[in-house]
């Protein structure tokens, strides 16, 4: 047993030891990094802007009361609020995720104006949760306004269609505008004339003599009094067993969507078929020009075929009926080596593109999946201008499968790649970029 002398000089030393923790551990505490502690910083500001607003309407005359509760809150209010712009855009923000953002913008107008034009930060919150954004992604974000309210769109319609995957609003329509720039036409006339006419209500009203002259800045297709087809456009809709009703519905709804954009750009100058197919194939649309209207009158009234799934043979009817409307026309133009339409409107080179939209789950055997891509194959070889895209809708969609079918007709040139490596993968990026999921569930159907 210790003695009370030995048991006291071992509580002083334990004492002391503690003592030197505590010391070590303040002087520690002051080495945090700067971006922490102004995260830090701006989450307090952001909890202070919420709290005080309600405690200021239940506690009215009680200012010295408030002032001394949030003393500490406050200091850090002061904190942020005297950062740098360098700071507060760099660090800070990079330091922040995506609720935190939302947070911050809500405490005054300083702070909403760089969260809202801190694109960088709102595309690498998209990078970390979506993977590498493409052409169509950056389009996107472009029609929503900045990537801000891209993300804030993608991740509600995420959070709407759970536990299916659907796209938001600004990608189908990203989406439908690149389709429908393989006219050559690289916007839309309606959208310019509408911004054209915004444009001149600002103005000064024009005099008698300027309002007899022509206006130079007119829509692109309208420079156009041929009436001649700017583009050709077929739908192949899987009518197959393993289409539900809501997935065929989210086809026909796409199909007239697409109907819609397309007449905008070439105003009601491009042609449109439908070929449903499951074990058989159906023309339900021959090659023709239709109204936006009347195309989607006829797309509700569409009724499923039920059956097998059998892309080789849709593709093959497509092939043939394309074949016989070309030869009725012009020859197909071939489209640009990039993905996109021609930029000289489609009067350099002549012809009217053709593109194949391939609406479906995907899901064929090991035996019919060789089979399409072969007929894939042998399609691009017999129409050199055709371009294939691939639309997936329903459950455990097979996007590989569409993926070989869609690269038959990737076009690009081989001279901007130093090895056949990069030039592979540039082209299978390419053809990715051809694959969209509209309706998608990642399980099996049964």
């Amino acid at each position: 047993m210790l003695t009370r002398a030995a048991r006291s000089s071992q509580l002083r030393w334990e004492r002391s030891r503690r003592r030197g923790m505590r010391s070590v551990w303040r002087r520690r505490t002051p080495t945090r990094s700067a971006a922490k502690a102004a995260a830090k910083a701006a989450k307090a500001a952001a909890s202070v802007s919420v709290t005080t607003k309600s405690i200021q309407k239940k506690r009215k005359g009680k200012g010295k009361k408030l002032s001394c509760t949030l003393a500490p809150l406050v200091k850090d209010n002061l904190i942020i609020d005297l950062l740098p712009d360098e700071l507060l855009d760099g660090p800070v923000l990079e330091a922040l995720d995506f609720k935190d953002l939302c947070t911050l913008s809500l405490v005054c107008r300083r702070f909403e104006i760089a969260v809202s034009q801190g694109s960088q930060r709102w595309s690498s919150l998209y990078k970390e949760r979506w993977g590498e954004p493409d052409q169509i992604t950056t389009d996107a974000s472009k029609l929503a306004g900045g990537w801000k309210k891209f993300y804030k769109a993608k991740h509600l319609a995420e959070k709407e269609s759970a536990p299916w995957i659907q796209p938001c609003s600004y990608e189908v329509q990203a989406m439908l505008n690149h389709l429908a720039r393989f006219s050559g036409i690289s916007s839309c006339p309606a959208a310019a004339a509408a911004a054209a006419a915004k444009t001149t209500t600002r103005k000064a009203k024009p005099s008698s003599s300027s309002l007899s002259q022509p206006e130079s800045a007119q829509p692109a297709a309208a420079e156009d009094s041929d009436g001649g087809i700017k583009m050709m456009v077929t739908f192949l809709v899987d009518g197959s067993g393993s289409v539900t009703e809501d997935d065929f519905h989210t086809m026909t709804s796409f199909m007239s969507k697409t109907v819609e954009t397309v007449n905008s750009y070439t105003s009601d100058r491009a042609k449109f078929g439908v070929i449903q197919f499951s074990n058989e194939v159906k023309v339900e649309l021959k090659l023709g020009q239709i109204n936006s209207k009347e195309f989607e009158k006829f797309a509700i009234n569409m009724s499923r075929m039920n059956g097998g799934t059998n892309i080789a043979l849709a593709l093959s009817k497509a092939c043939s009926m394309i074949s016989s409307g070309v030869s009725a026309a012009s020859p197909v133009r071939a489209p640009a080596a990039d993905g996109g339409g021609d930029d000289d409107g489609g009067q350099g080179r002549g012809g009217i593109p053709h593109l194949v939209l391939l609406l479906t789950d995907g899901r064929v055997d090991s035996y019919q999946a060789r089979e399409a891509v072969d007929r894939a194959e042998q399609f691009a070889s017999e129409v050199p201008g055709v371009t294939f895209f691939a639309f997936a809708v329903g459950r455990s969609v097979d996007k590989q499968e569409l993926t070989r079918i869609v690269r038959t007709t990737c076009k690009l040139e081989s001279k901007g790649f130093e090895t056949r490596e990069d030039f592979n993968q540039a082209k299978g990026k390419l053809a990715e970029s051809r694959v969209m999921g509209l309706r998608t569930l990642d399980e099996p159907p049964w």
